[in-house]
């Protein structure tokens, strides 16, 4: 999509290009009083030519600026859909702490932890995970 614009705009360079060309060779012919007919006609097709290829640029273009606002709107929905995971991620994880701290059967706590969070899943590397996750917001909200 994106190349097909830059295309038709490098087309319509060129075209302008020849059509500039075309009538200095109008203006030079008019001049030295020779035919212009054939100049007139070449130039009356390459303006229509330039025309399409505008036309063309402006179709993508407007198609682009529809899939801006579509990605747009994506983007915005996808924020949503982050905030309101990390909101319940925070809901269930404080839930789970409000389980551990009234079971007494729970597992013991690691030693030396600094979080009264301190939950188990049973996955070593996914308790180091959330208690590293906790660090950093704990720290994050300090500022």
């Amino acid at each position: 999509m994106l190349s097909s614009s830059l295309c038709h705009r490098g087309q319509i360079t060129q075209l302008k290009t020849v059509i500039e060309g075309l009538r200095r060779d109008i203006a030079l012919a008019q001049l030295a009083g020779a035919g212009e007919e054939p100049l007139l006609a070449r130039e009356e097709m390459m303006r229509l030519n330039l025309e399409t290829e505008k036309e063309k640029y402006r179709a993508g273009l407007a198609q682009l600026k529809g899939l801006k606002q579509e990605v747009d709107h994506i983007q915005h929905l996808l924020q949503l859909a982050k905030v309101k995971l990390h909101h319940d991620f925070n809901a269930w994880f404080e839930g789970m702490a409000g389980l551990e701290s009234a079971s007494a059967s729970g597992p013991p706590s690691r030693a030396g932890s600094s979080s009264s969070r301190d939950l188990r899943t049973g996955d070593r590397a996914t308790d180091d995970d959330i208690a590293a996750f906790y660090r950093t917001k704990q720290a994050l909200e300090r500022r």
